[in-house]
C-alpha cells in the first residue's frame, strides 16, 4: 500500500513539474509555412540560430521511451539577450504538424534562458526525418524561427 502511494505521489509530482511526456497535439499551422520560416533573425543586433537535438530516451521508468528535443537559441555575436525564450516547438514529418510547449526543467545554474527542453510521449522511429520550427518571444513579440532540416532521429546507444 505504502509503495502504491509513492507511486502515485511520484506522477502527480512529475505532472506538476511539467516533466512528465504528454503526447504531440496536431498544430493548425502548415507545414510549409514552418518549412519556410528563416533559419536565422537578427534582433536587436544578434544574429540567432537554432541548433536541435532531438533523439527517442532508451531510459526507464512510467515512459521509458520519451521523445525528447533540445532546443538551443544561438547567436553568431556573443550572448543571446535573456529577453529571447523559446515558447513553443513545432515537428514536422511530411506534411504532418505537431506542436508542443517546453517543459520547465531546470537544465542547471548556468543554462541561458534560451535553451528547453521538450518531451512528449509520442515516438518516432530511428531513420525518421523530421524538421523543427521555434515560436520565440522577442521584444518584437513573437517570431518563427525555423531550425534542422530534414534532420534524422537516432536513439542513443
Amino acid at each position: 500500500m505504502r509503495l502504491l502511494l509513492l507511486s502515485i505521489l511520484a506522477v502527480l509530482s512529475l505532472s506538476a513539474c511539467g516533466v512528465l511526456p504528454s503526447p504531440l497535439a496536431t498544430s493548425n499551422k502548415s507545414a510549409s509555412t514552418l518549412k519556410s520560416a528563416a533559419s536565422a533573425l537578427v534582433i536587436n543586433g544578434k544574429t540567432l540560430s537554432l541548433k536541435v537535438s532531438a533523439w527517442t530516451s532508451n531510459g526507464v521508468g512510467i515512459n521509458p521511451n520519451p521523445f525528447i528535443v533540445l532546443v538551443n537559441v544561438e547567436s553568431s555575436d556573443g550572448a543571446v539577450p535573456a529577453d529571447i525564450i523559446p515558447k513553443r516547438l513545432y515537428i514536422i514529418k511530411g506534411e504532418q504538424v505537431w506542436e508542443t510547449g517546453f517543459t520547465n526543467e531546470n537544465r542547471g545554474p548556468y543554462a541561458p534562458l534560451s535553451e528547453k527542453v521538450a518531451r512528449t510521449s509520442n515516438r518516432f522511429p530511428d531513420g525518421t526525418t523530421l524538421n523543427f520550427a521555434v515560436d520565440l518571444a522577442t521584444p518584437q513579440g513573437k517570431q518563427l524561427l525555423r531550425a534542422a532540416r530534414d534532420q534524422v532521429i537516432t536513439s542513443p546507444q
